[in-house]
């Protein structure tokens, strides 16, 4: 009897001992944020007119799951095409991005909605001025 009860304790032990396992590495990957990739131009406003504006064709803005980013064809100064990369972080609504220029460094009311990115910026311009420019951008 004696016996049998130091056998059952043993397996009770090893059973227990062998669920213990180390659970490292099992968690899956998270989901990169849906706004993870490239985006080009749907419609672009500025001060709120015009949709579709030539000078932003070539507009391409990245966003990578290691919160790094490239912007590369925006017409900032005299609509001469400009390039940025840097780290970017969201907070809230507002995507800062780090290396952006003036005006570029922080994307207002940032969002995603019917499959589109939406944002604004606030840029001086040497031929307009001070402008409001809205995006509504298509991923690629």
């Amino acid at each position: 009897m004696k016996l049998q009860k130091i056998i059952y304790l043993f397996f009770t032990l090893v059973i227990l001992l062998s669920s213990c396992g180390d659970d490292e590495g099992t968690e899956p990957a998270p989901n990169p944020p849906a706004y993870v990739g490239t985006w080009r131009p749907g419609d672009v406003k500025i001060n709120n007119q015009g949709a579709n504006l030539s000078e932003f064709s070539d507009f391409r803005l990245s966003f990578n799951s290691d919160n790094t980013y490239s912007l590369s064809g925006l017409p900032v100064d005299s609509f001469t095409p400009t390039q940025y990369s840097g780290n970017y972080t969201l907070s809230g609504s507002t995507m800062s991005l780090a290396g952006a220029g003036a005006g570029f460094a922080n994307l207002l009311n940032f969002g995603l909605a019917n499959n589109r990115l939406n944002f604004t910026v606030n840029a001086q311009n040497t031929k307009i001025g001070s402008v409001v420019l809205t995006f509504s951008l298509i991923k690629q």
